[in-house]
């Protein structure tokens, strides 16, 4: 935004930015720290949402299909998975059942998906999804 002040012209930072910033704070793994898996097999998304969390200080590990997702999360130890739920060769819903099956710490898993009917969002939660977002992701959630 760019206010015109006195004949000269500043640039102002937006609101949003300024919210953004403050969500984005390096400080935020020290409040929260968490060993983060993400599971997405588009790279858009993937880069968005590793920028997103490398500015809260997270180092996040990536798998890019269902199966990796869930070798990685049975050998290694994550607190959080962000699942898409159509990620490829073992489907998000498919990937988290066998997490779910598993005798290990059961980290929380929030499905992604850019299918945002309300009945996709069920699906994700009764089988066993601690949460949803729907993509685009937004920075706010």
């Amino acid at each position: 935004m760019v206010l015109k002040i006195g004949g000269s012209h500043q640039a102002v930072p937006s609101q949003s930015n300024a919210v953004t910033a403050s969500i984005l704070s390096i400080n935020f793994k020290r409040e929260y720290p968490l060993q983060i898996l993400l599971a997405e097999d588009n790279a858009i998304n993937e880069k968005l949402f590793v920028n997103i969390l490398t500015k809260l200080g997270y180092q996040p590990v990536v798998a890019r299909d269902g199966a990796q997702a869930c070798e990685q999360a049975l050998t290694g130890h994550f607190d959080i998975i962000f699942m898409d739920v159509q990620i490829p060769v073992l489907y998000g819903l498919e990937a988290n059942r066998k997490i779910r099956s598993a005798a290990m710490a059961q980290p929380f898993i929030v499905a992604m998906t850019a299918n945002a009917m309300r009945e996709d969002r069920e699906a994700c939660l009764q089988v066993g999804m601690d949460d949803y977002m729907s993509k685009p992701l937004r920075i706010e959630e």
